[in-house]
């Protein structure tokens, strides 16, 4: 599970205590590329290849900044759509706007 994106954030008072409540919105990514270990099907690469090319193209948009591709960065949600991110560290992988898939 990743997080998708941070839903709401705010600040309450539990007995004169301040105490941060956050609602996060998180996606089920079951399938990921560095975790598979049987060969994939031509087919099955050229799927990865299209999804993959689509999602960084739009990742290198809108940070605007070079970065390395690797294979812990490529998965597949529940829907079956490609999903692509570029840090291990999901808590940077947020953006201040809403992404296309």
């Amino acid at each position: 599970m990743t997080v998708h994106k941070i839903g709401d954030e705010r600040i309450a008072f539990n007995g004169g205590d301040p105490e941060m409540e956050i609602n996060v919105v998180t996606e089920y990514i079951p399938w990921r590329l560095d975790v598979h270990n049987k060969v994939i099907s031509y087919e099955e690469a050229l799927f990865l290849l299209n999804g993959s090319f689509r999602g960084f193209r739009e990742l290198l948009h809108r940070i605007r900044f070079p970065f390395l591709v690797y294979d812990y960065m490529i998965g597949i949600d529940i829907n079956g759509d490609v999903r692509v991110w570029w840090n291990r560290e999901f808590s940077r992988n947020r953006f201040p706007f809403t992404l296309t898939s």
